[in-house]
């Protein structure tokens, strides 16, 4: 619960800032877009960690054929734990190396006080 609390504490931050986009520099844009792009990754991932806890303390709620757990972390269905768990985490991470990438490269173009290099 507190992963969901800390996720809806980020959305209304971003929600929050959305009006004063114009006085964002670049990175600070290029941030807000990676995490505002991260969200639903990361609302996916906790929410398989809010249903494994449930599976865990009240037994199996929810079954697949056969009566195993569908969001058990040991015998949970595979095709579940690869789908909301490991991808989800890598998408988070893998966005967010792309968007470094981006950022480094527009840094580059840029000297460091943000005016461009002469010849460059």
């Amino acid at each position: 619960m507190v992963s969901l609390t800390a996720w809806a504490l980020i959305l209304v931050s971003l929600i929050i800032l959305f009006p004063h986009w114009k006085a964002f520099g670049r990175t600070a844009r290029a941030f807000y877009i990676g995490v505002l792009g991260s969200m639903p990754f990361l609302f996916v991932r906790i929410l398989y960690g809010i249903l494994a806890a449930w599976d865990l303390k009240k037994g199996v709620v929810v079954t697949i054929p056969g009566g195993a757990s569908r969001y058990g972390l040991l015998n949970g269905d595979v095709g579940v734990l690869v789908g909301m768990r490991v991808l989800m985490e890598f998408l988070v991470v893998g966005g967010w190396n792309i968007m470094g990438i981006f950022e480094g490269r527009w840094a580059e173009a840029k000297g460091e006080d943000g005016v461009k290099e002469e010849g460059a």
